[in-house]
């Protein structure tokens, strides 16, 4: 029998959850900080990549989401494509507003659940190639 006050614990952690996802997604207030993600269209909507990986060769200088031209050396000439995955920081998005993606000028189309993964192909006629991938990530508001 549970006395008067008495809370089952499985309630209680329902009820703590629920309160810590709330101030997860807490907005602005005058003077106080914003501790949920920003929202398409604001200012500060969040433009980076977490990370960016190949299948192959060496990426010079390693990833760094502050810089935006790598280099990246595949020495094994029998290469003829390999996969690019970039990763998004999702704790910096609402998942229903993610950012577009354009790669080499074409829109990608992905979900927050599974990796972001595109083939590249590389000339097999010559015996060197300078290749340039563009990665663009945009506001989906369309705000510049």
């Amino acid at each position: 029998m549970m006395g008067k006050g008495h809370v089952p614990s499985a309630l209680w952690r329902c009820v703590t959850l629920l309160s810590f996802c709330t101030l997860l997604n807490a907005k602005e207030k005058e003077g106080g900080v914003e501790l949920g993600p920003r929202e398409p269209g604001d200012p500060k909507y969040w433009l980076h990549l977490k990370n960016i990986a190949f299948s192959e060769g060496e990426l010079n200088p390693p990833f760094d989401g502050k810089l935006s031209d790598f280099s990246l050396t595949v020495k094994n000439p029998g290469v003829r494509s390999f996969t690019m995955t970039i990763s998004l920081d999702l704790q910096h998005y609402d998942l229903l507003h993610l950012p577009k993606i354009t790669v080499d000028g074409k829109v990608l189309k992905y979900s927050p659940l599974d990796p972001i993964e595109i083939p590249i192909f590389v000339n097999d006629t010559i015996a060197a190639l300078d290749r340039k991938v563009s990665i663009t990530l945009e506001d989906p508001s369309g705000k510049k």
